[in-house]
């Protein structure tokens, strides 16, 4: 398996482009920000509903990404849905 490598301008590079795409929102975090909801999932939710919010997690490193594959079930049976 490879090593997972960040390299901090690539990265940064990344997500400049995919926010200049309009693909992605800027990077936020879960436990102090929240998640931004549409007006529509909003009130889903207030109605008792339960709107699925795609998000994706940034690894720090490999062993971050490994643990969390191990620990959260859904990052290992979710990814081989996206594997080529």
């Amino acid at each position: 398996m490879a090593k997972l490598k960040i390299d901090a301008e690539d990265y940064v590079g990344w997500l400049r482009h995919g926010l200049s795409m309009g693909w992605i929102s800027p990077p936020t975090c879960f436990n102090h920000d929240g998640v931004g909801l549409t007006e529509l999932e909003e009130l889903e939710h207030e109605n008792g509903g339960d709107p699925c919010i795609w998000l994706i997690r940034v690894y720090e490193d490999e062993a971050m990404r490994l643990e969390l594959e191990e620990t959260f079930s859904p990052y290992s049976w979710r990814k081989l849905e996206y594997q080529a």
